[in-house]
């Protein structure tokens, strides 16, 4: 399998010297499994094996559509105090939550919560603060879709990019 997301080192993932993805081990079974535990949200098989590899970094330009794909994909860590969290494959709610800047729509979490069900459900797997891919297990625990959510110049709506994070990605070519 080619792998999904570049390598810190590699010149093309644009990650300065210092950033600290440099310091994230590829995803272990055992944090897999941790995960899986306190979300209660297993991570796609496809997704897993490519994190087993690189947690978290730059997808390669041969699985990258422009029109469709997240730029990266985040790690899956353990410890939120870790710098890493901003960077973390986690719930919405938790992500909101460590982010903090929220403080000034205290009714955010909530209104999220009346207008999509359990929040907890929805998976971020890259954001840059206002706009967010997610694994969506809400209706769909096995091979969720990826879904779409603007906070800030959207409408709040989520938006199914994919049905599936294999189909978000172009297959590179053999």
């Amino acid at each position: 399998m080619n792998p999904l997301l570049y390598h810190p080192a590699e010149r093309e993932s644009h990650f300065p010297s210092d950033h600290p993805l440099w310091k994230i081990a590829p995803a272990s079974d055992h944090v897999l499994v941790e995960f899986e535990r306190r979300t209660a949200c297993s991570l796609p098989s496809w997704l897993v094996g490519h994190l087993k590899i690189q947690n978290g970094g730059m997808v390669r330009s041969d699985y990258y559509d422009e029109d469709l794909s997240p730029s990266d994909i985040f790690s899956v860590i353990l410890d939120p105090s870790d710098e890493a969290w901003l960077g973390a494959i986690q719930p919405l709610p938790d992500w909101l939550e460590r982010r903090g800047d929220f403080e000034d729509d205290p009714e955010l979490l909530p209104e999220l919560a009346r207008r999509y069900g359990d929040i907890s459900k929805l998976i971020v797997l890259y954001t840059d603060g206002h706009v967010f891919n997610m694994l969506d297990y809400r209706e769909r625990p096995e091979n969720p879709p990826v879904v779409y959510l603007d906070l800030e110049a959207g409408d709040g709506s989520i938006v199914t990019l994919a049905p599936s994070i294999e189909d978000l990605f172009l297959k590179p070519s053999a």
